[in-house]
């Protein structure tokens, strides 16, 4: 009962530093929100993605990398702040909601090649079964940086539901995953 507590905790907390974002960026009906409030944004964002990105590092499980790679996000706009990197910013600016697909690309490529619970984020013996449906995820994770460039603009489009599906689908294949480890397993 109390672990249940504690993961539902832990799940709710993770979600505040992307959800603060966007309440900071698109708050008060803004559809399109200026450098300022990018500024704003990341400099109140930033401090809670590294807070939560310790969290995550302090845990014995693989870390979510959705969740990474929106935290790293808002760590290189909280950087860009704090360095007075205005060119970035408009970088940021201009390519708006798919600056975070980009990260979680890229993320993405890296712990699909690197890690051995890879993207997907999932202890298995078999590594070839993580790469397969890392591999997987990645492609989505690419499409979602593709259609979040052409719809740009559209918080809702660009942004939230193209993280969503990613998160969806990285959810159904890790559970999925996770069956195929729990059947390989010796019975004792």
């Amino acid at each position: 009962m109390v672990a249940s507590i504690r993961q539902w905790l832990y799940r709710i907390l993770g979600e505040i530093p992307v959800a603060l974002f966007v309440f900071v960026g698109y708050g008060h009906g803004i559809t399109q929100p200026d450098i300022q409030r990018w500024i704003e944004a990341f400099s109140i964002t930033s401090l809670a993605a590294l807070l939560h990105t310790i969290s995550l590092l302090s845990r014995p499980e693989p870390i979510n990398r959705l969740l990474l790679g929106a935290n790293l996000y808002l760590l290189i706009g909280g950087t860009a702040v704090a360095f007075n990197k205005a060119n970035f910013l408009f970088w940021l600016d201009h390519y708006q909601e798919t600056t975070v697909f980009l990260v979680i690309s890229l993320l993405g490529l890296l712990t699909t090649v690197a890690a051995p619970s890879g993207f997907i984020g999932v202890k298995c013996a078999e590594r070839s079964i993580v790469f397969k449906y890392s591999l997987w995820l990645l492609l989505l994770a690419i499409l979602a940086t593709l259609v979040s460039y052409e719809l740009r603009g559209d918080p809702l489009l660009a942004g939230f539901a193209p993280f969503i599906a990613l998160v969806i689908f990285q959810k159904l294949m890790a559970k999925r995953l996770m069956g195929k480890a729990l059947r390989a397993e010796p019975v004792h």
